[in-house]
Parts: structure tokens; sequence; C-alpha cells
């Protein structure tokens, strides 16, 4: 009986080693073969393709752009938006300018002097009031309060 079983395991080996070695031949020859190859080289030159595309679509936009800019209109609408927006700075600067004029000359008048040192005065007593309950708050929560 182990004689058979030894022969049968010794058979196994041999099929099983037979059909790694097929298995092996049939990939090595597709590996060689037509398919693979044509494939790879198939895919090489769509690659290349879609590279050397990209690369005429680049330069025609760069040549369009380089058109656009050399353009007299193009060109024109430039310095007008340029000397629009001088314009705007400037305007803006003379803004700033004539408003604190008006508050200085504001605050020479006495009534709005006065309003103005009021509003500044409950604003700090707001602003100090906050900050003591503020610290009241802090303290309930941290419980340092002292009893």
């Amino acid at each position: 009986m182990l004689k058979k079983v030894l022969k049968f395991l010794g058979l196994a080996g041999k099929t099983a080693k037979s059909t790694i070695d097929k298995s092996t031949e049939f990939i090595d020859d597709a590996l060689e073969s037509e398919y693979i190859v044509n494939t790879v080289d198939k895919a090489k030159e769509a690659s290349g393709k879609v590279v050397e595309k990209a690369g005429e679509l680049y330069a025609k936009s760069k040549k369009k752009a380089d058109t656009l800019m050399e353009d007299k209109k193009f060109q024109a609408l430039k310095e007008k938006a340029e000397h629009i927006g001088q314009e705007i700075q400037e305007t803006a600067k003379d803004i700033v300018q004539k408003g604190k004029e008006i508050s200085h000359k504001a605050m020479e008048n006495k009534k709005v002097k006065s309003a103005y040192d009021k509003v500044k005065e409950i604003s700090e007593e707001v602003v100090e009031s906050a900050g003591e309950l503020a610290d009241k708050a802090e303290d309930i929560f941290l419980g340092s309060e002292e009893e």
C-alpha cells in the first residue's frame, strides 16, 4: 500500500511539473507573440500623437495670444483701462483726504465735539463694564470667586 501511495505522489509531482512547464512555455510564447508587441507599439504611437497634438495646440494658442497682445485695438483698450484705474485711484485718495478734512472741521463745532466726547465716554464705560462682566463670568466658571 505504501508503494502505491509513493507511486501516486510521484505521478502527481510529475504531472504538476509538466503542467508548470507547459504554462511557462505558453507565457513565453505569448510575450514573444506579435499581438502583445503590436499592442505596445500602438499604445506608444497613440500617446505620441496625443503629445504632438497638445504641442500643436499650445503653439497655436501662444501665437494667437501674442498676436492679440500686438493688436492695436487691444493695446488701446489696455491703455484706456490703465488710465481709468489711475483716475479711480486718484479719486479715492481725494475722497479720503476730504473725509479727513470734514471730520477735522466737524470736530471744531462744539455740538459735534460734545456729541463725539459723549459717545467716546459711553463706549469706554461699555468696554469697562464688559471687561468686569467677563472677569466675573470667568470667576464663576473657574470656581475662583470668593464667597
